[in-house]
């Protein structure tokens, strides 16, 4: 009613042509989002994790609706409240980036020694390379 902007989430797509073919592969990789959900006191996961389901559920319309192929997400920010929910796969390994600056702290990756998505160490932290 008060038109107070509460929710944002994007996401961009990179088309890459198939070897062989006509047709072009194009991939939606989730970029930023941010809801008011994740900043009370004390903070509720259960109710950033409701909210973060409802964004990205959105999103995946979105991006059917333009006709995207696949639609890819990291396991950073607090990703591992909906990933599995949202029916994400798994990938076949672990990516890693590195970040020259050898004063930062580590940050965790919302995924376990095993790969396994981890709600407990969401680190709310992410930063996504294009």
């Amino acid at each position: 009613d008060n038109k107070t902007i509460t929710d944002f989430i994007s996401f961009f797509c990179v088309e890459s042509s198939i070897i062989k073919n006509n047709d072009v592969l194009r991939v939606a990789y989730l970029f930023y989002y941010a809801t008011e959900a994740g900043l009370t006191t004390p903070p509720s996961k259960s109710a950033l994790k409701t909210r973060l389901n409802a964004l990205v559920h959105d999103a995946l319309i979105l991006a059917k609706r333009a006709r995207l192929d696949v639609f890819n997400a990291l396991t950073l920010m607090d990703n591992a409240l909906f990933l599995e929910q949202q029916k994400f796969g798994g990938g076949d390994g672990q990516l890693h980036y590195y970040l020259f600056n050898y004063r930062a702290r580590p940050i965790a990756g919302g995924v376990t020694a095993g790969n396994q998505l981890d709600e407990e160490t969401c680190s709310g932290i992410g930063l996504v390379m294009p």
